[in-house]
């Protein structure tokens, strides 16, 4: 199995593991701090993949001591494994994508042999933690193997543990051929991995895992990888980050890795309660448009995927004032081009008391139609200072709402700016 990761603005990351989950046609969401589901399965599962990724923030915050306190809004869509494959393709169980606002996570809610029904969840949450501080970026390996680390986490109840050695990744490591130099590891990218086929790119995403486990897990030359990342952080190319901060040279620093394959693994065994005992709100059941709705707002998100335009319209045509399709019709219509019709879906999303996130998408769109308006001559019913008037509305609005404050202030500052 494998793992897609995409950023806003990066080459496609492809990552085998095991990414298992629970079956199911019924679909379920539940939202949790900055985290929201949508979940084919059953309502445990849905609580569980919001509750145990705010846990999991808790110890990572300690174990990677990260400082920031603002997380991005995380959409985390556990689908089952034919609707997973209209997003990502028939190769990948789990795909993970960034913008500069929110983070999506895709991931199969089927179940597999090693019994990990979270790992895709976890994936795409501790790469949320390292988006949301500059200072705890890196190169692709780090980007991979951090996140490949601690998304094997298991929770038993207030306890858990974290770093485990993960079967897929470990067997790749012991059968797939030599490991890939350091010397060319270090500098490698994803995508270059990608580019020399299948089994070439297992092995980087297993020596990703393998590296990241040896110096966040077992403490492995963590403070010279910790000026190492530093340097790189700061531009410095990767070969003279390395010589500024190891002792030792590329060569036997492969000699350390393969021997440290015969050393006893270790873990991290935390305490993890649940930090809200006794809150636990249900899952909600969601009706057949309101899955169509999100399922067409989760193509506008990720990019890809089936037409969110008919699946809004589908939805629509059942409920005529669901949020959820107005948004994604407004977005999607306005991506196409068609910017009468995406005013159009905004009109009726802003006349219903809509919530913040609809605000936000609202004052996006409409600042993006008075733009096009002003600079591209397109013809609307709608002067664009009256547009912009709209989208600074709407921004003003969802301002004051955990998870799309910056988004509001950032547009309203375009907005500021715009003729």
């Amino acid at each position: 199995m494998s793992m897609r990761l995409l950023g806003l603005l990066a080459a496609p990351l492809l990552l085998a593991c095991p990414v298992p989950g629970v079956t199911g046609t019924d679909y379920w969401t539940y939202s949790y701090r900055n985290v929201d589901v949508t979940a084919a399965g059953t309502g445990a599962y849905a609580v569980n993949l919001a509750r145990y990724c705010a846990r999991l923030d808790s110890m990572l915050t300690r174990i990677l001591s990260i400082k920031a306190t603002e997380r991005p809004p995380t959409h985390i869509y556990a689908l089952p494994s034919a609707q997973m494959r209209l997003y990502a393709g028939p190769d990948y169980t789990s795909a993970y994508r960034s913008s500069r606002y929110d983070i999506t996570v895709l991931m199969d809610s089927g179940t597999v042999p090693d019994g990990r029904p979270y790992w895709g969840a976890f994936f795409g949450y501790t790469a949320t933690l390292l988006s949301s501080e500059r200072l705890l970026g890196g190169p692709d390996w780090y980007m991979v193997g951090v996140p490949s680390v601690f998304a094997d986490t298991v929770f038993q109840g207030a306890k858990a543990k974290l770093g485990n050695v993960t079967p897929a990744f470990a067997y790749t490591l012991t059968s797939g051929g030599p490991l890939i130099p350091m010397r060319t590891f270090l500098a490698l990218s994803q995508r270059e991995a990608e580019l020399k086929g299948k089994a070439y790119r297992d092995m980087f995403n297993a020596e990703a895992w393998y590296l990241a486990r040896e110096v966040f897990v077992e403490g492995k030359r963590r403070a010279e990888f910790g000026r190492y990342l530093d340097l790189m952080r700061a531009g410095t190319n990767e070969a003279a980050a390395f010589a500024a901060s190891f002792e030792i040279g590329y060569e036997q620093l492969d000699k350390e890795l393969a021997l440290a394959m015969r050393d006893r693994a270790h873990l991290y065994v935390m305490d993890a309660p649940d930090e809200e005992p006794g809150a636990h709100e249900s899952a909600q059941p969601l009706s057949a448009a309101e899955v169509k709705a999100r399922l067409a707002l989760l193509s506008v998100r990720y990019g890809e995927g089936p037409d969110a335009v008919q699946l809004a319209t589908q939805a629509l045509q059942s409920e005529p004032q669901n949020e959820t399709a107005l948004r994604a019709l407004a977005r999607a219509q306005l991506a196409h081009g068609n910017y009468a019709a995406a005013l159009a879906a905004t009109d009726k999303l802003t006349g219903q008391g809509s919530s913040a996130a609809a605000d936000a998408d609202s004052g996006a769109v409409l600042a993006a139609l008075a733009s096009a308006v002003s600079r591209d001559g397109i013809i609307l019913p709608v002067e664009a200072a009256t547009l912009r008037e709209r989208a600074r509305a709407a921004y003003e609005r969802a301002g004051g709402a955990a998870g799309e404050e910056r988004r509001a202030r950032e547009g309203l500052a375009q907005l500021g700016h715009a003729p």
